[in-house]
Parts: structure tokens; C-alpha cells; sequence
């Protein structure tokens, strides 16, 4: 899912990863992300971390779509979390 290749570009791991090392079951982590872990959550735009969770969520029905992601993330794009301006994407 989107969600999850967006946590994977931040994180450089997949959300469910320390799932699997502890040698749990990753199908049942998959239905729970309110446990996934956001490590370092600081050094993100707080916006891009509620995305990430918004695109995490089960229900598709309550799933954030790729419409509404790419509107918040577009007007995220332009600063880096030091306030510092960046190209938008």
C-alpha cells in the first residue's frame, strides 16, 4: 500500500518489520496499525506523519485516498522541518 512505501521512504524499513524480527505474526500486525511504531516522529513535518498513519488505516472506507494524501503532502513539500525552503515536489 501507499502507506506503507511511504513509511519505508521515511524509515528505510517496512511498518511491519520489528513485527517480523520479534518473530511475530505480520498478517495480524497488518490488521492493528495503531501498534505500528513511528520512531523519530521530530524530525518529520507532523502532517506527513498524520498521512502516513491516515494511509495505514484497514478500512478502505476510512482509508485516506491518494487525492487527499497528495494535497496535504503538496502543500508539506515546500519546507523541511528545520523551516528551511525546499522544491516542492
Amino acid at each position: 500500500s501507499l502507506g506503507c512505501c511511504l513509511y519505508a521512504l521515511c524509515y528505510f524499513v517496512s511498518p511491519f518489520d520489528l513485527v517480523y524480527e520479534k518473530g511475530n505474526s505480520v498478517a495480524l500486525a497488518a490488521q492493528s496499525p495503531e501498534k505500528i511504531q513511528y520512531p523519530d516522529v521530530k524530525r518529520f513535518d507532523p502532517q506527513l506523519v498524520t498521512v502516513m498513519r491516515a494511509l495505514l488505516v484497514v478500512d478502505p472506507t476510512r482509508r485516506m485516498s491518494i487525492e487527499e494524501a497528495a494535497d496535504v503532502v503538496g502543500s508539506v513539500g515546500t519546507k523541511r522541518a528545520d523551516g528551511q525552503n525546499v522544491m516542492a515536489v
